[in-house]
């Protein structure tokens, strides 16, 4: 399943790596939804324990790790996004999610 998504940058400089960082580390319901379909087939209203790093590499990739606990599933997960790249265009950092590509589980 590959999704794209695109963040307005609102003011941030995309040249500012830290700047980008906080922006993704914001948005960090994207990835949790992304990986609760990938890894579960499903979206859910409960409360499910997420942890998530964001680290951008460059200026044109990034990398997330997230650890989620699926109480109902009794799983533990530890999942890496490797090495996402994204775009700046129109003033909005654009990328694409593909579970078979990029997310990895440990």
């Amino acid at each position: 399943m590959i999704e794209e998504y695109s963040l307005p940058l609102r003011g941030i400089d995309p040249r500012d790596l830290n700047a980008i960082t906080q922006l993704l580390k914001k948005s960090k319901g994207i990835f949790k939804s992304f990986i609760l379909r990938s890894c579960f087939g499903e979206i859910t209203d409960e409360p499910i324990p997420f942890n998530l790093a964001v680290r951008v590499v460059d200026s044109n990739t990034f990398s997330v790790e997230a650890e989620i606990i699926h109480d109902r599933e009794d799983i533990s997960l530890n999942v890496t996004f490797p090495c996402i790249p994204y775009d700046i265009i129109n003033n909005k950092i654009v990328f694409e999610l593909d579970d078979l590509k990029h997310l990895r589980t440990r």
